[in-house]
Formats: structure tokens, sequence, C-alpha cells
């Protein structure tokens, strides 16, 4: 195997953005409902992350031992970070009404549909996802 012919950036991401079509977790079938994400490589993912970090960062001030963070305070991170990087969905209905697209209907389907939250979160971080094939 010739490994001095393979060029690193051939691993750069292809796009920015990606439609993903959410699965059914019992029947493993597609639902027909699509989420278009940004990768964990964009700069708003980056620019979000940035800013939580520097967050943290603040709040510890100069102790000598950080205080640390909470489940809660993670969490709270982490909704941020997938409503940040979620750009827009097609066919959204919850409770029997469609949704409209805003990131407060986003944080809605992503506090209470922990199938969806898990495969957008996985989608976001699946470089895969970004390259054409």
């Amino acid at each position: 195997m010739d490994t001095a012919a393979f060029d690193a950036s051939s691993l750069i991401a292809d796009v920015d953005e990606v439609e993903v079509e959410i699965i059914n977790p019992l029947t493993k079938k597609k639902t027909g409902l699509f989420i278009t994400v940004l990768s964990r490589d964009s700069d708003t993912y980056k620019s979000v992350a940035k800013q939580q970090g520097n967050q943290r960062f603040k709040s510890f001030g100069r102790k000598t031992s950080s205080p640390g963070l909470t489940v809660e305070e993670l969490e709270e991170e982490s909704l941020q970070l997938l409503t940040a990087c979620t750009k827009s969905w097609r066919n959204m209905i919850y409770k029997g009404q469609e949704m409209e697209f805003n990131p407060a209907n986003v944080r809605v389907i992503y506090e209470n549909v922990p199938t969806i939250r898990e495969q957008v979160d996985d989608a976001i971080h699946d470089r895969g996802n970004f390259k054409k094939r």
C-alpha cells in the first residue's frame, strides 16, 4: 500500500450542510421527516462552542479549582449547539400540529423527542455525512 500518495485534504468536507431523514427506531424505516444540519466543522458550530468555552472560563474566574459543570448545564450547551446547527426541516408534525421551523420549535422537538435529538446529534458529528460520495 502506497501511503505517500494520500492527500490529507481529501478528508475536508465537501459540503457545509446535509439533509438527514429521521429513522423510526422501532421499525427502522424512514419517516419522511427531514432535518437539514451543519457539521461540527462549520463556522456556526465552532462559534457557539467557543462562546460556550469562553463563558465557562469567565465563570471560573481566577479560582484555582473549577466548580465543574452540572449535567443540566452540559445538556443546555448541547441543545444550544444542536439548535444553532439546525438550518431547516420538512414535514415536522408534533402532537398533530405542523411545526413551523424556528429556534424555539427546534428546542421543543429536541427537548421532547430524544430519538430525533440523538439522530441529529449523530449526523452533525459524523464527518462522513459532509463528503460527496
